[in-house]
């Protein structure tokens, strides 16, 4: 008897071992397929943009209306109106106030400036008096300090690392290039007699300054990119210009990638420059809307593509350091009025409706607004929407 129950729980045992290896290898086929399908829808939303704009916006649910954002209510307008990474700032009446992303005020102080001028990465926004004499330095989202120079501020340009680069002009100079450090101690000036600076950027790695400068005096605009060691010129100027590149033809805007790459943008063209060589990377076509290269190791356009006789479409290409395509996304019907770019975010804009793009060309969100807006403000984390009685806040 004994010996037909223990053959019997042996049996019992032997069945419930192959259940579970039954349910095992089903759950194992069940997650071989769950990952196969999504495997196949994924390859096809990168690979198809129709397909991706519909699950963008029937499924992601990316479209983002007016009435379900955060809103700070404030006299606003383009020109008081600042960002940095997840804070944004309202300049109004002699005082900033300085607001997180859901719109709460954490803090304000006397600032009793007219317009200024900025710029902002990561941790950091650096504010200029333009055609004044202060700087002032923000650090997530609150003042850090207040330094007054010796020259009228014209420009201001900060990198990750809170590294500033202020262009002004002085009765002597055309214009005078002042390196301030994250803790507001000059430590470099570089004046220009015969040519103006139109940007200076200080490199990721805090290595070099690049300086864009424009020359008006001959009959023909001459346009010069200078790579500067600064460790170089901190001790001695003479000698410390690494690189020269020259064309005769307007420069409009460059952008250090890395400690030894800078994107440069002509008005038909971009370059690929470093201390030792130039490469000529894109051909801006006649078609071309907007240009950018304030994108992460590389540039973006919007161009006019013609569907049909009676319609036209546009299109976001995105392009790597080295001017090969790396992404695009079909845009509405709608002309573009302008396009903004920020690190990783790409902003195309309509009378009244943002398109926000990644550096891949994926669709990360879309804003729609019942009314024109006066202006959009980005910077990482942050999208501002600016109307005239308030300001629109979009997270990223």
């Amino acid at each position: 008897m004994k010996k037909n129950l223990n053959k019997t729980k042996i049996k019992e045992k032997n069945n419930n071992k192959i259940d579970d290896k039954v349910d095992n290898k089903s759950f194992k086929g069940f997650i071989v397929f769950a990952i196969v399908v999504f495997l196949f829808f994924f390859s096809i939303y990168i690979s198809n943009n129709n397909f991706r704009k519909f699950v963008d916006t029937n499924i992601l649910r990316k479209v983002v209306k007016e009435e379900k954002l955060k809103e700070i209510y404030e006299s606003v307008s383009t020109q008081n109106t600042f960002l940095s990474n997840k804070f944004i700032h309202i300049l109004d009446s002699g005082e900033i106030k300085n607001y997180d992303r859901n719109g709460n005020l954490i803090s304000t102080n006397i600032l009793s400036i007219g317009s200024a001028v900025s710029d902002n990465k990561e941790d950091y926004m650096i504010l200029g008096e333009k055609g004044g004499r202060r700087i002032f330095l923000f650090e997530r989202g609150k003042l850090k300090w207040e330094r007054e120079l010796d020259v009228n501020i014209s420009n201001v340009y900060i990198n990750k690392n809170g590294k500033i680069s202020v262009i002004g002009n002085s009765s002597m100079y055309n214009s005078v290039i002042v390196l301030v450090d994250e803790n507001g101690n000059q430590y470099l000036k570089k004046y220009l007699r015969t040519k103006y600076a139109g940007k200076a950027q200080i490199s990721e790695d805090n290595k070099f300054l690049v300086l864009a400068l424009i020359d008006y005096a001959k009959i023909q605009i001459s346009s010069e990119i200078e790579i500067i060691d600064i460790d170089k010129a901190v001790k001695d100027e003479s000698g410390a210009i690494v690189k020269t590149y020259t064309k005769d033809k307007l420069i409009l805007d460059i952008e250090t990638i890395n400690g030894e790459e800078t994107l440069v943008r002509y008005i038909d063209e971009i370059y690929l420059i470093d201390k030792n060589e130039e490469k000529k990377v894109h051909d801006i076509a006649p078609k071309t809307m907007f240009v950018n290269i304030n994108i992460n190791d590389g540039f973006v356009e919007v161009s006019e593509v013609k569907s049909n006789i009676l319609a036209q479409t546009y299109v976001l290409k995105i392009y790597d350091k080295y001017g090969s395509e790396s992404g695009t996304l079909m845009l509405d019907d709608e002309m573009p009025k302008n396009m903004i770019t920020h690190r990783t975010n790409i902003l195309i804009e309509t009378p009244k409706t943002i398109t926000i793009a990644s550096d891949m060309g994926w669709l990360k969100k879309k804003y729609s607004s019942k009314r024109n807006f006066l202006d959009v403000k980005v910077s990482e984390g942050l999208i501002a929407i600016i109307y005239s009685d308030k300001v629109s806040l979009i997270s990223l």
